[in-house]
């Protein structure tokens, strides 16, 4: 059989040695970067062009494709710097970079938060046309900025953080262009996807509550003054440590309602010692069920060591109330 032939060797040889597609977009002096993830993937960038404090480029839009934007530093900058962000010509939103060293030194915008829980991610959308001029939008910057986005930046000076009332503007429907217009002839827009919630946001607020990160097995000593080797536990997909919580314990309490019948006599309060001592006895089962030292060894409860409780009685409403709390 004969090899590949002189033109077809070429043209892999060709085909290695080309550059891989860039995917950011650079300044003119590659001080910072711009990215945009359409559906989780870097888009590559086209048809870059420089002009004095204006880079441009192209991007492929995909309809129905969700995307973000992520702005970097490439070198360590001389000043803090701030990035208002532009979607189809309206304001997102901003974010500081700092030159300070650990500081951060990039910016994602996943789409418009419409409140302090929910976001509209920003989606490649089919422009919305209109035969009615007066529903058209006439608004020239948002015209021009249609299918576009556009990241400014501006050199700031960070003195101090003060406390604001954070403003939100839900955008649910985009503008309406008149189909008789040169903008009626794009193919897509870049606007915004309907809302959804923040999970995040929900667990740093306390709205929900945080997954706690699974425990992991104790390690076997090794015998013989050898080393011991053990696999990493499997961790589920859906598993990870809340952002709120920082996988510390908290105490448990649990509160307890008894209700106390209208006469005092001697059965009702033997009836409601009874329920105490059925109450500290299930407490004191599930306290010696299970207790570990800081090393992951089990320890059993001592025999004939009676167990203390925290409990505290409150009487709230004619009902008395126990509160059990863990030390």
């Amino acid at each position: 059989m004969s090899g590949p032939g002189p033109l077809a060797a070429r043209a892999a040889a060709t085909s290695a040695d080309s550059p891989a597609p860039e995917t950011k977009l650079h300044d003119i002096e590659n001080r910072w970067s711009a990215q945009i993830k359409v559906g989780g993937v870097p888009a590559c960038v086209y048809q870059v062009e420089h002009e004095v404090n204006k880079t441009t480029c192209y991007i492929v839009a995909e309809e129905g494709k969700e995307f973000e934007v992520t702005w970097k530093h490439e070198k360590p900058a001389q000043t803090d710097e701030c990035g208002r962000l532009r979607v189809d010509g309206t304001p997102i939103g901003g974010g500081i970079t700092k030159r300070r060293l650990g500081d951060r030194d990039h910016y994602t915008w996943l789409g418009n938060y419409i409140s302090a829980t929910q976001i509209r991610p920003f989606v490649f959308a089919p422009i919305a046309l209109t035969d009615d001029p007066s529903t058209a939008v006439t608004d020239k910057a948002v015209l021009i900025g249609l299918g576009s986005i556009q990241l400014d930046l501006h050199r700031i000076v960070v003195q101090e953080y003060t406390g604001y009332d954070q403003t939100y503007k839900d955008l649910t429907k985009g503008p309406l262009v008149d189909e008789k217009t040169k903008k009626a002839r794009m193919s897509h827009t870049t606007g915004q996807v309907c809302s959804r919630y923040d999970k995040t946001l929900l667990e740093l607020d306390g709205i929900l509550e945080g997954e706690d990160a699974p425990e992991e097995e104790p390690v076997p000593a090794a015998g013989n003054g050898g080393a011991s080797a053990s696999a990493s536990p499997s961790v589920e997909p859906g598993a990870r440590g809340s952002s709120a919580t920082g996988g510390k314990k908290n105490k448990k309490r649990k509160k307890i309602e008894l209700t106390l019948a209208d006469s005092s006599d001697e059965e009702d309060g033997s009836d409601l010692r009874a329920k105490v001592a059925k109450l500290e006895a299930e407490n004191a089962k599930l306290r010696n069920a299970v207790k570990a030292d800081p090393d992951g060894v089990r320890v059993e409860p001592e025999p004939g060591v009676k167990e203390e409780y925290n409990v505290k009685v409150t009487t709230e409403n004619g009902k008395v109330v126990l509160d059990l709390l863990d030390d």
